[in-house]
């Protein structure tokens, strides 16, 4: 047997002898390559050498060619100059001897001499020209052999070029030779690395529980034959993992073997493929193949390559072993090979999982008893104890099959609702591969965008807020049911339905994110969008049948009816109907489960309480850890409460951190929900400054509304110049005057009304919409006015309206004289007049456009219209009408004391309105000096302020006394004496004239207040004494006042009976002389009959108006019914039972 040392030191020894043969052919092709660049180099410095001597004996020749030319010349010159002289002188000598001998001959001889002179310089510019044309010759060959020369060498620079090129190209050939022979030997050392890390890979220490399972498995496989002892230079280590019944499993670590395999390419099926081959099975059945790997021979050749190394020896398989890279796509064809004739069509494999599919029971023997026949006849051994036969619901490959459908299985669910938030990047791939498994179940699918950016190339791993957010929502979607195709601004979602027993059930959700480009397209084209790709991914369900795509969107409907198109939907619709057959049925966004795929949820109760948002928790979390301000300072003027920071200033704000994203969502929900209607910047600002603060809300909310594009298409200017308005004066409480209109015009909605009437309260802003028709009748008005409006706030003392037909005609004149409601007409054709109404109008009409996508929907949204305006801000009320604020609108009254905030509350306790404030006084009831008190008229008489006032004046005129009366009391006592003079004589006067239950009470405060002026005037008369000790005897005469004024109201109220009035009047005459009485017998010094008749007389009354007007002040419910309806309530309340009456009300 050869061991593993020696075969080591022969492969080293193989690879050193390679190793030394490569370097000896490099080093000889190295010298080679160095004797040929020698030899190239040599003839090109021969070659250069030749070119210049050539060069040099043509330069030297023409230079040569030149002298001589030039020197000819020259003493051709010189020749013929001396002969001409010589010839000049001999005639000279001659002329002068003639002239010596002919004086005459003078004249002849100048002549020659001029002649001459001519003749030597036509020579002279004859040498000259000859020279020119000498030198010009001379540089013209001077140039042309420059220019020869500069050829010579350019063609020799292109030689040497190419040469070097033809060098450089085979220097490059013999480095890509020597390249590939050096990856050759790099693959080769790489192989022989591997192998030898096949070979010498050792299996580590092994527990001894390992050990005795490692020693029962070789037994095992041994007595099967799948394994045999191996001399194999292959030895993969082995590993235990455990199993679910708390087992070992012994695996091969193949690893190092797959990646030098080979990969098959043979399919593996997709799981939802196989499951959609099952609609309209009734029975199942489930085949496991026992050890179905091992049930498949490795060829004889290729077993060697599957050996293993353990405690014990080597082994290696004879059969396909688990582990190796290409053993599932052998066994899947093997499988499909075994079950080809019934494939799909009773039966489908996944690997060693057989499921039988059927309708009917019979038809189920019949197949389970061909696919027995077909493992009989292949040698197929399976694993009864995991085969389940003829059931109606059973589990396969990670879902559960029923008649009912597929659903996910609920170990899957557990699993991911027990998975930890990813630390790298790795848990995070392995968490969205197994969520993506089951991805057909999730709706909104899309929301994993936030994980999506952690895997981008390049992106630095930071688990956040938002990511925590998400991963919490997507492992909710797989526990909470869904509230067909629909779009958003960043996504798009569909949901596939089948009618199955009684109505449609959802069969898979689709969504995915839109890519920038996509986020620009219209509305119209992300709906078509959607409805696009759900027939892509869907289209093997799809073809061949008879779909309706439900959308929310209703120009669908009528698309092909449009006479212009752009080119993308055309190419669309094309793929549409070509491909499928459909029909397009609307249906509104609010129960379109789609929308639930692309729009974030609001789950809303009756008290709204609201389900946390964990996508907004997440946000608020990670804000405050990112947010300096609150990772760096303390800060006293925060409390924290559920994880938030509050303002402690009393406003009960949370502390928004810095955080755009945070920010932004916010002011997005302020501004842009249905129950927010796109207000503008102050007041979207004051809305959200309700709960939530940050520095720099102001400007953020500017820049949100500034740039919202809703508001810029749907908004326009409606402000014009003022003109010479005159306002009205504003009522003392709310709904005690109304303003009223129509609005018409509008398309016709769900119920045919095609109006709607406007009503708005003067004093706080708040409006009711109720939809009517155009024509709608004056009785008909009165009748939305009473449901609508009168049965919620009463009715009201003044109508202002325009001078539509409806609001002059005489029915609806003479009902609102019989209620005692007053008409306010406006000016015809002048709306300013009624500018409320027409405000409101408008800001109506832009909260229909702006949240309402189809006109024809307008009545639906009409609830959540007149939510949003009356939630809004107003600019003239200051507390809000929302409904986690109070029920009406109040005015704050800024005094330095009021008594209407007591009302306000006594009334928000009995759900009636508050009465107007009628007295301010002093805060400081020991308020020493000058006490002024004013005194406010008004119509309707409520008798509760007025009786706390009373009691409020006698206990500061008590406190007045003991620190001295100023002189200006007397007019106090003046006012009110006179007042209440003129209060009782205008009661009378209306009781006589419309027999009113107002002017009656009008009547009783004249009355009150003429006895309390009466009573300061004989003070300050002296008549009326009070000393210390008798305060509590004085206090306890104006109690018994009050109580019996209340009373006396009450059981008016109750009774309404002229009689009792009188009664009454005489009653409260008796009492006033009592106190007269009293007070003279205490100036008297006497303390007889009249002291004690009108103590013992005020403790009866007092006892007695104590019972009749139920806990000291009169029935808020008589007082309801009375004052602001004119009906008696014929019975009488405890003050047990008033208060839970008082709390049912709505």
């Amino acid at each position: 047997m050869i061991t593993t040392p020696i075969i080591i030191v022969v492969v080293v020894f193989n690879i050193i002898i390679i190793i030394i043969i490569i370097i000896i052919i490099i080093i000889i092709i190295i010298i080679i390559i160095i004797i040929i660049i020698i030899i190239i180099i040599i003839i090109i410095i021969i070659i250069i050498i030749i070119i210049i001597i050539i060069i040099i004996i043509v330069i030297v020749v023409v230079v040569v060619v030149v002298v001589v030319v030039v020197v000819v010349v020259v003493v051709v010159v010189v020749v013929v100059v001396v002969v001409v002289v010589i010839l000049i002188i001999i005639i000279i000598i001659i002329i002068i001897i003639i002239i010596i001998i002919i004086i005459i001959i003078i004249i002849i001889i100048i002549i020659i001499i001029i002649i001459i002179i001519i003749v030597v310089v036509v020579v002279i510019i004859v040498v000259v020209i000859i020279i020119i044309i000498i030198i010009i010759i001379i540089i013209i060959i001077i140039i042309i052999t420059i220019i020869i020369i500069i050829i010579i060498i350019i063609i020799i620079i292109i030689i040497i070029i190419i040469i070097i090129i033809i060098i450089i190209i085979i220097i490059i050939i013999i480095i890509i030779i020597i390249i590939i022979l050096i990856i050759i030997i790099i693959v080769i050392v790489i192989v022989i690395v591997i192998i030898t890390v096949i070979i010498v890979s050792t299996t580590g220490r092994l527990t001894q529980p390992e050990l005795d399972e490692l020693r029962g498995q070789l037994d095992y496989l041994l007595e099967k034959g799948f394994v045999r002892p191996s001399t194999s230079p292959f030895a993969a280590p082995i590993l235990f993992t455990p199993k679910k019944d708390g087992g070992l499993r012994m695996c091969i670590d193949y690893r190092a073997l797959n990646r030098v395999t080979i990969k098959s390419r043979y399919p593996i099926p997709r799981a939802d493929e196989l499951i959609d081959q099952l609609r309209g099975a009734k029975f199942f059945s489930k085949i496991d193949v026992q050890c179905g790997y091992h049930q498949i021979r490795v060829h004889k050749a290729d077993c060697y390559e599957t050996g293993f190394r353990t405690r014990y020896g080597s082994y290696e398989y004879t059969v396909m072993p688990f582990g190796l890279t290409n053993a599932p796509s052998t066994f899947e064809l093997t499988m499909n090979e075994v079950f080809r004739p019934l494939l799909d069509k009773c039966v489908i494999v996944y690997l060693d999982d057989i499921l039988i599919y059927s309708t009917t029971h019979e038809q189920h023997l019949k197949d389970l008893e061909a696919i027995f026949s077909l493992l009989q006849q292949h040698r197929l051994i399976t694993n009864g104890s995991k085969c389940e036969f003829l059931k109606k619901e059973l589990e396969f490959l990670g879902h559960v099959i029923s008649i009912d459908g597929v659903k996910i299985d609920p170990k899957k669910i557990a699993t991911i609702q027990d998975w930890k938030p990813p630390a790298n990047l790795h848990e995070l791939q392995s968490f969205l591969g197994f969520v993506n498994y089951v991805c057909r179940f999730i709706p909104n699918m899309a929301g994993v965008t936030f994980f999506m950016n952690l895997l981008k190339k390049g992106k630095f791993y930071e688990w956040g807020g938002e990511q925590q957010a998400a991963f919490e929502q997507l492992k909710l979607f797989l526990t909470t049911p869904p509230l067909i195709t629909d779009a958003s601004d960043l996504a798009v979602g569909a949901v596939l339905l089948q009618y199955f027993g009684e109505g449609l059930q959802p069969i898979a959700y689709e969504s995915r994110k839109l890519n920038p480009p996509e986020q620009n397209h219209h509305v119209h084209d992300k709906e078509l969008l959607a409805i696009v790709h759900a027939f892509k991914v869907w289209r093997c369900y799809l073809t061949g049948g008879d779909m309706t795509i439900r959308t929310n969107h209703k120009s669908l409907k009528f698309i092909r009816a449009q006479p212009t198109l752009n080119p993308r939907p055309i190419r669309w619709l094309d793929y549409l109907e070509s491909n499928f057959h459909y029909r397009v049925t609307y249906k509104r966004g609010v129960s379109n489960i789609a929308d639930a795929l692309t729009r974030p949820s609001v789950h809303t109760a009756a008290v709204m309480i609201t389900q946390a948002n964990p996508l907004l928790t997440g946000l608020f979390t990670h804000g405050y850890s990112i947010d300096p301000f609150f990772t760096t300072n303390s800060h006293p003027q925060l409390a924290v409460k559920q994880g938030a920071y509050y303002l402690k200033s009393g406003t009960n704000q949370i502390w928004v951190p810095a955080y755009r994203t945070l920010c932004e969502q916010m002011i997005q929900e302020a501004h842009d929900s249905n129950f927010s209607g796109h207000y503008g910047i102050d007041k979207t600002a004051k809305s959200l400054c309700r709960n939530y603060y940050w520095p720099d809300l102001p400007t953020d909310v500017q820049q949100y509304v500034t740039s919202c594009a809703t508001c810029q298409r749907m908004k326009s200017s409606w402000l014009r110049p003022a003109g010479l308005l005159h306002p009205l004066e504003p009522p003392s409480r709310p709904w005690q005057q109304v303003t009223m209109d129509f609005v018409t015009g509008l398309p016709a909605g769900s119920s045919g009304n095609d109006a709607i009437l406007v009503v708005v309260d003067r004093l706080t802003k708040m409006a009711h919409f109720a939809a009517c028709k155009t024509k709608i009748t004056a009785e008909q008005t009165t009748k939305l006015f009473l449901t609508n409006i009168v049965r919620l706030h009463g009715i009201p003392s003044a109508i202002s309206s325009d001078r539509d037909p409806r609001f002059t005609s005489n029915f609806l004149t003479k009902t609102w004289q019989q209620y005692g409601t007053r008409l306010h007409l406006s000016t015809a054709y002048h709306p300013q007049s009624d500018g409320q109404t027409e405000r409101t109008n408008q800001t109506m009409e832009q909260l229909i456009r702006t949240t309402c996508t189809d006109p024809a929907q307008w009545e639906d949204s009409l609830p959540l219209i007149e939510f949003a305006y009356n939630n809004a801000p107003s600019a003239t009320a200051t507390q809000s009408l929302s409904p986690a604020h109070d029920t009406t609108r109040v005015p704050q009254v800024h005094s330095a004391f009021s008594l209407a905030p007591l009302a306000a509350l006594e009334c928000s306790l009995s759900h009636t309105p508050p009465p107007p404030p009628f007295v301010f006084l002093p805060a400081a009831m020991g308020f020493e000096g000058e006490a002024r008190v004013v005194v406010e008229k008004e119509t309707i008489a409520d008798p509760a302020p007025l009786g706390l006032a009373a009691f409020a004046l006698t206990t500061y005129v008590l406190c007045a006394h003991n620190a001295g009366w100023a002189p200006d009391v007397i007019w106090v006592g003046l006012a009110f004496f006179y007042g209440g003079l003129a209060q009782l004589l205008a009661g009378m006067w209306e009781f006589k004239k419309n027999n009113t239950f107002g002017a009656t009470a009008f009547s009783t405060y004249g009355a009150f207040w003429m006895g309390l002026g009466f009573f300061v005037l004989l003070k300050i008369l002296g008549y009326v004494k009070l000393e210390p000790s008798d305060i509590s005897e004085a206090l306890g005469w104006f109690l018994s006042g009050f109580f019996i004024f209340n009373s006396y109201m009450t059981i008016c109220a109750l009774m309404a009976s002229q009689a009792v009035l009188l009664v009454f009047v005489l009653l409260e005459l008796t009492l006033l002389c009592l106190f007269i009485g009293n007070f003279k017998g205490q100036k008297a010094g006497d303390s007889g009959s009249w002291v004690t008749a009108g103590g013992y007389l005020g403790i009866l009354t007092a006892a007695a108006a104590w019972y009749a007007s139920g806990a000291g002040c009169f029935n808020a419910m008589a007082r309801r019914n009375v004052l602001y309806t004119g009906k008696p309530l014929l019975s009488f309340r405890s003050p047990a039972t008033r208060d839970d009456a008082n709390a049912a009300e709505p």
